[in-house]
């Protein structure tokens, strides 16, 4: 049973990374829009939200169209995640973690409403 719950676990923390992952990247695509691409203060921000979820800022990679792009041109941004996954089984009697490094990654592409006057 205690198999299980461990088992249970890593998945779950996993899926919530991953959300956090996802809201950042579509808070700064939205932002990237207005903005006409990535601006060092979008960049900073989405690096700010990440930390504040409690993700390792030396696994975190960013790629992303520069700013300015005008009107109409495409914006493009990915983030991805490298993390360590624990996996429990049995060994004999005893349970043991297996550690794996495995990469959650999310991307977007959207158009610029960028318009200088």
């Amino acid at each position: 049973m205690m198999l299980v719950v461990f088992n249970l676990m890593p998945p779950v923390f996993t899926l919530v990374d991953y959300f956090n992952l996802l809201q950042v990247q579509r808070e700064t695509l939205l932002q990237m829009e207005l903005a006409g691409g990535m601006t060092p203060a979008i960049h900073q921000e989405a690096l700010d939200k990440l930390a504040e979820y409690g993700f390792d800022m030396n696994n975190i990679q960013i790629s992303a169209t520069p700013a300015p792009v005008d009107y109409g041109g495409d914006v493009e941004l990915s983030m991805s995640y490298n993390y360590t996954y624990d996996k429990y089984s049995f060994s004999g009697f005893l349970i043991t973690k297996t550690d794996e490094l495995r990469t959650m990654s999310t991307s977007g592409k959207s158009v610029s409403f960028y318009f200088e006057k």
